[in-house]
């Protein structure tokens, strides 16, 4: 996971920690001898019925905490900019707290306790980002947590930045190597490091490099889930949506992103996944045992089907309800014998094809069960991937899941479907299902997961339902 989001995760419990003994403090010290002999008490407010109210408006502060951008994963930031962030959130939940309380003067009447917290909640919020800071900087100092990174060039940049790495871990990289040399066989280099111990990034720090080797070095790292980054004055060389500056040593250093569904969106993609599927296994159980007894009655063979398919962590068993005859299923578990045959006849006879790509698509399918067609042209037959959802081999909304076969035939630009986890549903599902063209499929799962976002999600999921009442042709 990265560095920064596990820091900012810590951050949002220890706010809150730090907020609730702000608030406890302060009303404590209201009422100390020197303060009620300075200011007299005019209200009563039981303790717990002030923490319970502080528990409250503290829930608040968090939120506006997150929106002030103090749970941000992007870029490095310093200590000084961190406390004018927390100054800056902490001056908005006053002025909160003010106008509520302006409107609802009946709580308690106590400027004190407001004006005194706020200050207390600075100092606080301030020294508990110290501590953490202070902490996980211990850590990379130690050598833990730290990103390993190979730098590519021969310049000026590049030294500083090799410098720095060696010198300075509390930026969180350490130095593998530094390639002076940039041409046709750095990639083969990179691949002979990588088999002998795996890094985490590239950086690239030199822009003088043919096309071509750029190409080949995206595809290396996009193959291998490794991050990679590059000078400033490389942003001509280099057409991306998604980018995350990082400074270090006074260096821009640009980090190219597969997709902006990173770091707190791949948090709450993950936490709404979980909520939703659990509440479809929930709502759904019934109906799926009443499938799966219809499925086992309907033909022999096992009532659920496995079948392994490529997501970004590798190979994984996806579970759907047996819609085929065992004789035609692919697996370790089914007979399968005519699998292979039926395919290349498939292949064979364009005729029979209705789909142009890499895979193929029969109409009217002679090797579904009775019950199979049913349940694949309403996908009543993919419910059992809520399973996948809760295990995290798949995502509610994401690409299409692989197959291995089709994977291995997969150019540069198919690849980056890779990026992500495949989805029961997605854009490509929704926007003609398996009608459509491969190449047309790849458009809508590359837009989607380059321009993710939690409103698209949730539009993909309210329009599926009335997507699976249409009929299809294919399956």
């Amino acid at each position: 996971m990265n560095q920064r989001l596990i820091l900012s995760i810590i951050s949002v419990p220890l706010d809150f920690l730090m907020l609730m003994l702000a608030g406890i403090f302060t009303y404590e010290l209201r009422f100390q001898p020197f303060v009620v002999g300075f200011r007299p008490v005019l209200f009563r407010l039981e303790f717990l019925d002030y923490l319970v109210l502080l528990s409250s408006i503290n829930l608040i502060w968090i939120i506006i905490f997150a929106f002030s951008g103090l749970y941000s994963t992007l870029g490095h930031k310093t200590l000084i900019n961190e406390i004018h962030r927390v100054v800056l959130a902490c001056s908005t939940g006053f002025a909160f707290i003010t106008i509520f309380i302006f409107f609802r003067g009946e709580l308690f009447h106590s400027r004190f306790l407001v004006l005194i917290g706020f200050a207390i909640s600075v100092v606080t919020v301030s020294l508990g980002r110290g501590l953490i800071r202070y902490f996980y900087r211990s850590l990379l100092r130690r050598g833990i947590g730290l990103d390993s990174v190979i730098i590519l060039g021969d310049n000026h940049i590049s030294e500083i930045l090799a410098t720095t790495i060696t010198n300075k871990p509390e930026f969180g990289y350490k130095l593998v190597t530094q390639i002076h040399l940039i041409d046709i066989t750095t990639i083969n280099d990179l691949e002979k490091l990588y088999q002998k111990k795996r890094f985490d990034r590239v950086l690239i720090a030199s822009s003088h490099i043919d096309e071509h080797i750029r190409i080949a070095l995206l595809d290396f790292v996009n193959d291998r889930h490794i991050i990679l980054q590059y000078a400033a004055n490389l942003l001509d060389t280099v057409s991306t949506k998604n980018l995350e500056i990082n400074i270090i040593d006074n260096i821009p250093v640009i980090e190219i992103k597969r997709t902006s569904l990173d770091g707190w969106f791949k948090i709450i993609k993950r936490a709404t996944d979980l909520t939703l599927a659990s509440l479809g296994v929930a709502l759904l159980a019934i109906p799926m045992l009443i499938v799966a007894i219809i499925v086992a009655i309907d033909s022999k063979g096992p009532i659920l089907y496995t079948q392994i398919r490529i997501g970004p962590k590798g190979p994984f068993k996806i579970y759907k309800f047996r819609s085929m005859q065992t004789q035609y299923c692919v697996g370790e578990n089914y007979g399968g014998e005519f699998a292979d045959k039926f395919q290349t006849n498939l292949i064979n006879d364009p005729s029979k094809n209705i789909r142009n790509g890499i895979l193929p698509k029969y109409i009217n399918d002679p090797r579904w069960t009775s019950v199979g067609k049913m349940i694949r042209n309403t996908s009543i037959d993919e419910l059992p991937q809520l399973f996948n959802v809760l295990r995290g081999d798949m995502s509610l909304v994401g690409p299409r899941p692989h197959l291995p076969k089709e994977v291995s035939k997969y150019t540069r630009i198919h690849k980056r479907l890779l990026a992500i986890k495949p989805g029961i549903t997605g854009l490509s599902q929704i926007s003609g299902r398996s009608d459509l063209d491969f190449d047309e499929e790849v458009r809508l799962d590359t837009y989607y997961i380059e321009n993710w976002s939690f409103l698209l999600d949730l539009s993909i999921l309210a329009k599926t339902p009335f997507v699976l009442l249409k009929k299809r042709t294919s399956a």
